[in-house]
């Protein structure tokens, strides 16, 4: 294991972890990253925040 902390809590965190799913990336996705920045809702030096908006809305996450 290469996390810090209690042993026992990481293992949890970890497991945890495992039963989420990663959402790839879209044009639209991107599209609506550059639109979400350019509109000035979040600065550019922070896209990689402002892509999680479009991502859950393209693939229908609530």
């Amino acid at each position: 294991m290469n996390s810090a902390g209690d042993e026992t809590e990481v293992r949890k965190r970890l497991q945890l972890v495992e039963l989420l799913s990663v959402l790839a990336s879209s044009p639209d996705a991107e599209a609506l990253t550059a639109v979400i920045v350019e509109a000035g809702g979040l600065p550019e030096k922070a896209v990689r925040d402002a892509a999680h908006i479009p991502l859950a809305t393209v693939h229908g996450v609530e």
